[in-house]
């Protein structure tokens, strides 16, 4: 791999398509009844609420480009120790 060459990683995903590929989102987060105060110290909370409810979350692609996602759009996607939405 040469060092210069910006696209190079890109080359190394499991998947050739890095438009279609999540890199990160913000923490949506939910346990019981609340969608704060989950208890951790790095990610508290959900990130963007709309009273007492998520609002949606952004979220970042391999090829650079973010996208905002309504709640309403996002399905539940792991459940090990807190419920965690992102849209599939």
């Amino acid at each position: 791999m040469n060092r210069y060459d910006k696209d190079a990683w890109v080359r190394q995903l499991p998947t050739r398509n890095a438009a279609t590929t999540l890199l990160a989102v913000d923490p949506v987060i939910h346990l019981g009844d609340d969608w704060t105060k989950i208890g951790w110290d790095f990610a508290g909370s959900t990130s963007h609420m709309l009273g007492l409810r998520p609002n949606g979350a952004n979220e970042l692609y391999t090829d650079g480009h973010a996208t905002w996602v309504r709640f309403s759009n996002m399905k539940v996607q792991s459940t090990a120790a807190y419920e965690w939405y992102w849209k599939p």
